[in-house]
């Protein structure tokens, strides 16, 4: 036992000093250490933010003042809550809920938690859900098959499209009929005729398109002139850009900009950040600067501020890790960045 102690040691210490091994940093946990938390949107009044937090048995919606404090949960029990948006008058939150260990359905409820109404049931998986500027439809994501298209492939839900219903559950209406292989970040413009989504094909990387509600099969990808964010071809010493892995768009309240998230194309670190699209110059801006993964950033009601997550995963020691989600608040301009550190 002692010589294989010495020997564990040695092989520890040599490894370390010729740098095939760093020791972790240990940082220090949060409330939410451990657990997945889903896309974030701020209330009406922009004095708090609506999320899902999932464990291993369950997934529920919470909501929380943007300084951390107030936390309250929404839903309870072992169902699988997610997807929490407002109705633009505020007196709904519409959310997707799996309650079969497989499938979701559309729900509707009061900002309160209260009178829980299912608008959709199976065997179709429902999900992403947005309201209509108008508040009178929603348009969701709809995937009609559960399975793996290949042997190495994970089982996912696919072949996907838009649909949309009214909010009392009538009307069902399908958009598109491609049944899509993925496809996600559903949103649209102020006006109601123009849907966004990050879309991904066989053939290509994720990218944003733009989806006309009266004509889906007119799509166009996105194309922000990034121009100051080109980076230079190895050899050749030219810029190049790329609109593939652009992802989460959504139009500001007023129509005048789109944000979306960008993870820069020949970048040698992985690293995605928000910039915000000029409508009438489609000039982009990066907003944010951390120099990492940021996910699902979201306008305020009056469009002056955004919400987003970024998922951190650490090590503690040579056998044990955990993730670190994070939820932020940043001004449109990329000033006053803060963490909403949940009490």
């Amino acid at each position: 036992m002692k010589f294989t102690k010495i020997v564990l040691l040695t092989f520890l210490a040599y490894s370390l000093l010729s740098g095939c091994i760093t020791m972790p940093k240990k940082s220090e946990t949060t409330f939410l250490s451990g657990k997945d938390i889903g896309p974030a949107r701020f209330t009406p009044d922009g004095n708090e933010i609506v999320f899902s937090i999932r464990t291993e048995k369950s997934s529920n919606i919470y909501k929380v003042k943007t300084d951390g404090t107030g936390l309250v949960a929404l839903t309870k029990g072992d169902t699988f809550d997610f997807d929490p948006v407002y109705s633009p008058d505020g007196a709904k939150i519409l959310f997707s809920s799996i309650s079969n260990n497989k499938q979701a359905d559309l729900c509707l409820m009061k900002p309160d938690g209260s009178e829980k109404i299912f608008l959709t049931t199976g065997p179709e998986h429902d999900f992403n859900p947005i309201f209509s500027p108008d508040g009178k439809r929603i348009f969701f994501l709809r995937a009609a098959w559960w399975g793996n298209f290949s042997p190495v492939a994970m089982p996912a839900w696919h072949n996907i499209d838009v649909y949309s219903i009214n909010i009392d559950g009538s009307d069902l209406k399908r958009i598109t009929f491609d049944r899509y292989y993925r496809i996600g970040d559903l949103s649209i413009s102020p006006d109601g005729k123009t849907l966004m989504a990050t879309l991904f094909e066989y053939k290509g990387l994720y990218s944003v398109w733009q989806i006309p509600i009266d004509n889906p099969t007119s799509r166009r990808p996105l194309e922000p002139d990034l121009d100051l964010y080109k980076s230079r071809l190895p050899l050749l010493n030219l810029k190049a850009i790329s609109y593939d892995r652009l992802y989460g768009p959504e139009f500001s309240p007023d129509g005048t900009s789109l944000l979306f998230t960008w993870e820069g194309h020949y970048s040698k670190e992985y690293r995605r950040e928000v910039y915000i699209m000029d409508m009438k110059t489609n000039k982009a801006k990066r907003v944010t600067n951390l120099e990492g993964p940021i996910y699902d950033a979201h306008f305020s009601k009056d469009g002056s501020r955004l919400v987003f997550r970024t998922v951190e995963y650490i090590n503690d020691g040579l056998f044990s890790s955990r993730s670190e989600p994070r939820l932020w608040i940043i001004n449109k301009d990329g000033s006053r960045l803060k963490q909403v550190d949940i009490k």
